[in-house]
């Protein structure tokens, strides 16, 4: 499983998730565009710590 998931992987994954419980909390009026936004900046930030995959993420659909 190591290699599919190294530890660099797992850990800079752990630090984007970490603030996500904070970004929904923060949110006066979680309304629809609010929450996708919040999705949309964590799918954002993983693609900028693995532009080019390990594994397809961050992978440009």
């Amino acid at each position: 499983m190591a290699e599919l998931f190294p530890e660099e992987l797992l850990m800079a994954t752990d630090a984007v998730l970490d603030t996500v419980e904070d970004q929904f909390a923060g949110l006066d009026d979680p309304g629809d565009e609010k929450v996708l936004a919040v999705v949309e900046r964590v799918v954002r930030a993983l693609q900028i710590r693995f532009p080019r995959g390990p594994q397809g993420v961050g992978r440009q659909w």
